[in-house]
């Protein structure tokens, strides 16, 4: 035991120390001894809580919203991810308010190869029925499906996740189809541009990274190149719609806080002309921000919604919450709602002691409408 706790204390010691010299990526295609000591760490001792920039602003800017809008309404959710062990009433307690926004967004975090059996992690393969119990009662607008596991089941598993998504008549980001990294939708007269990516396809063999939008957004250096192109991409979505949504695969798992590198990206991609921005993958909630850029242009940041369906156990990975936005023709957004839940006994269930909860990120209890 004593041995045990002495290693532990020296890959502590190396972890904490090895941040200059061994930066870390959180991606098996480019993992390093950081990533690997960093995972042992949260392994060991549980999530890391890391402390936010003094000027990170969480609290909602009050916008006027402009004279000729209706609000467009947006319900965001976190990772779907396959496990067996859900309930058919998993969904008995979802607000109706959630089900009538305009749109309902979600990372769908598995793949369905229907010609496999299914399988979870570390290569997901979920089924057609967990399909329509989990994820079709939430009557979802539109999912991303460019993260870690959309290849987990190689091109033949992405292509049919997309015949799948195709035949529900559920439109998706994350894949570059017809020349094109991004989607419009239409409510109300104002079109919406979203597009989604990740930041690792985990090195996946028939990996097919042609197709799934994918950009190194956990890189800790030349981050500015390795976002040029999106940036080019925002200022185009802008050309073609209204509101500019984009969707983000990033971060490090079982981190409460996001990184400098994720906060300066989001910045740059307000300042590119996003609107708002849906973060996914630490399977923990993190602290949303709007951000006011230099020129008045404003962005709302989900920096992390945490997992909305998993199998995991710790109770951290099983707090999540559902939000609903409000955003003006222009993409202000003028309103936020949050609706925190617990994943229990393989249902998704309103959480009663929301400000009891240290996995509730001082946002979300701030907005919470139970």
């Amino acid at each position: 035991m004593k041995s045990f706790t002495l290693i532990l204390v020296i890959l502590i010691l190396m972890f904490t120390l090895s941040g200059c010299t061994l930066p870390r990526e959180g991606s098996l295609e480019h993992f390093t001894v950081a990533d690997v000591l960093s995972y042992i760490y949260k392994l060991s001792f549980g999530p890391v809580v890391g402390k936010l920039p003094e000027e990170f602003s969480n609290y909602l800017i009050k916008e006027n919203p402009s004279r000729d809008s209706t609000p467009i309404s947006f319900t965001l959710l976190g990772d779907i991810m396959f496990t067996v062990n859900i309930k058919d009433e998993i969904y008995q307690e979802y607000p109706e308010r959630l089900k009538e926004s305009d749109f309902t967004i979600a990372n769908l975090e598995f793949p369905v190869n229907s010609s496999k059996p299914p399988s979870g992690f570390p290569h997901f393969n979920g089924t057609v029925e967990f399909f329509e119990k989990a994820v079709m009662p939430l009557q979802p607008d539109l999912l991303n499906i460019a993260n870690n596991h959309c290849l987990d089941q190689g091109m033949e598993g992405l292509y049919s996740t997309i015949e799948l998504l195709n035949a529900h008549k559920i439109p998706f980001v994350g894949v570059e189809l017809n020349s094109k990294k991004y989607i419009v939708l239409e409510r109300n007269g104002v079109k919406i541009a979203v597009t989604g990516f990740t930041y690792s396809t985990n090195a996946m063999e028939d990996a097919g990274d042609w197709i799934v939008n994918k950009i190194r957004l956990n890189r800790p250096w030349n981050i500015e190149d390795e976002i040029a192109p999106l940036i080019s991409l925002i200022q185009e979505m802008n050309e073609q719609a209204d509101i500019v949504i984009v969707v983000l695969h990033w971060g490090f798992e079982y981190e409460f806080t996001p990184t400098d590198n994720q906060i300066f990206i989001a910045h740059k991609l307000v300042e590119a002309g996003a609107d708002m921005i849906v973060g996914h993958h630490p399977h923990v909630l993190q602290d949303f921000e709007h951000y006011m850029d230099k020129k008045g242009h404003t962005g709302l940041i989900f920096y992390s919604l945490g997992n909305w369906i998993t199998g995991m156990k710790q109770s951290y990975t099983r707090t999540t919450a559902a939000a609903k936005v409000f955003l003006d023709s222009q993409g202000k957004a003028i309103g936020i709602e949050v609706y925190p839940f617990l994943l229990e006994k393989g249902r998704c269930l309103p959480m009663i002691n929301v400000e009891e909860n240290v996995y509730v990120p001082a946002s979300f209890k701030r907005c919470s409408s139970w």
